[in-house]
């Protein structure tokens, strides 16, 4: 296993891997409309970054949760920090549809200051939305802007660019996110 910097990430062949390459040949579940989809994608997001950094969010403060951007941007650089490991220790990476394996890093505000809709919590987000489009490369189609998050203008934006990104980081070994339209819940 790989030790990330404040995660583990499964070996190719682990159950966890198994699961999230099933769930993604499966087909979607047909939901009765796009909000109780995105639920269900809020859902397994806030399960996912629950997992991954011990924090307590839930579908309910997931957007409270990631306003700030400070979660956003400590992730955005555990992506690039598996990258730079594995490319450091020869390890073959799943490249297949990455575009662009991440090198930077996000210098962003953390502490006492940064509440939502500060400046610093804006700065965190604009920060992490230009990773996402200069470092791997996340389609336009997808992205959000500072407003979508830390106004709730565009949720179905903020969570779409946020499943790409776990995608994403997946290739480096990153666990992503389980899919309740791809299995059904537990």
């Amino acid at each position: 296993m790989l030790d990330g910097p404040n995660y583990i990430f499964p070996s190719d062949n682990s159950p966890g891997r198994k699961v999230i390459g099933h769930a993604a040949n499966q087909s979607i579940r047909p939901y009765s409309t796009n909000q109780e989809y995105l639920y269900a994608m809020r859902e397994d997001l806030a399960d996912w970054l629950k997992g991954l950094y011990a924090v307590e969010i839930n579908v309910t403060n997931f957007f409270a949760m990631i306003e700030t951007g400070t979660l956003l941007c400590q992730h955005a650089n555990n992506i690039t920090t598996c990258a730079e490991y594995m490319l450091k220790h020869n390890i073959k990476l799943n490249l297949q549809n990455v575009l662009k394996i991440p090198k930077k890093f996000i210098v962003y505000n953390q502490g006492k200051y940064v509440r939502a809709s500060s400046f610093f919590a804006r700065d965190n987000i604009a920060n992490f939305i230009n990773w996402c489009r200069h470092e791997i490369e996340i389609s336009e189609s997808v992205m959000f802007e500072t407003n979508d998050l830390v106004l709730r203008h565009n949720e179905k934006n903020v969570i779409l660019c946020l499943l790409e990104v776990a995608r994403r980081g997946s290739k480096f070994r990153g666990p992503g996110p389980s899919s309740s339209a791809n299995g059904g819940r537990h």
